[in-house]
């Protein structure tokens, strides 16, 4: 067992929104700042477990879909929308560059030949199941330093939490507000010591190195 971090970049994001904000309460950014950012290096992770397969984790999501679905696949564009959650626009985008590099094909959809259907060919086949192989090997890599019933715990905690969103629980705020009150407060200039927050970064800005 790894010792635990005692203090962390949310600590110090915390403490600065405390001293500049001594109103509000800043506490629940103790578990969901954590959450966000773990998500960002978890992702940072699988992305460059894809890249030998030059395959980013959009891509990534529409082959594995359609790898769920049978050996070749065989879903509407609409029917993959709905289980990656991109736009109808981001979608066709993705499809074409999948479609050019011979991972994918249309074909007219059997009970409907004014639809089609996405279908997987025999090399984007060979190639999800490489990655995906890559893909649970990096997920394992990445689990934290708990014990068997300490991860069985943080699992059944965290299915309880997404299973709320799941079913439609409200958000007061919405998640930009969120990540823009996860930021660094800052005046004009930059504080001594912090770096702008990295593309991608949902808007977290921590202290630099030494």
């Amino acid at each position: 067992m790894e010792p635990a971090v005692e203090h962390d970049v949310v600590d110090e994001l915390i403490a600065a929104w405390e001293r500049v904000r001594p109103d509000l309460d800043p506490s629940p950014l103790h578990l969901v700042g954590r959450v966000i950012v773990l998500a960002q290096r978890l992702q940072q992770s699988v992305e460059a477990a894809l890249a030998p397969y030059g395959l980013t984790l959009g891509q990534f999501d529409i082959l594995a879909t359609l790898r769920r679905h049978g050996p070749s696949g065989g879903l509407t564009p609409t029917e993959l929308m709905r289980s990656v959650m991109l736009s109808s626009g981001g979608m066709t985008a993705r499809l074409d560059r999948l479609a050019a590099a011979g991972l994918v094909v249309r074909r007219p959809a059997p009970d409907d030949r004014r639809k089609v259907v996405i279908e997987l060919t025999p090399r984007g086949r060979e190639l999800i199941d490489a990655a995906t192989a890559a893909r649970f090997a990096e997920a394992r890599q990445s689990l934290p330093p708990l014990s068997l019933p300490e991860q069985e715990t943080l699992v059944g905690l965290l299915r309880r939490w997404l299973g709320q969103w799941e079913a439609g629980k409200p958000s007061r705020s919405g998640t930009q507000p969120l990540r823009s009150a996860m930021q660094q407060p800052r005046s004009g200039r930059r504080s001594p010591g912090v770096s702008p927050a990295p593309a991608g970064s949902a808007g977290l800005a921590g202290p630099a190195g030494p």
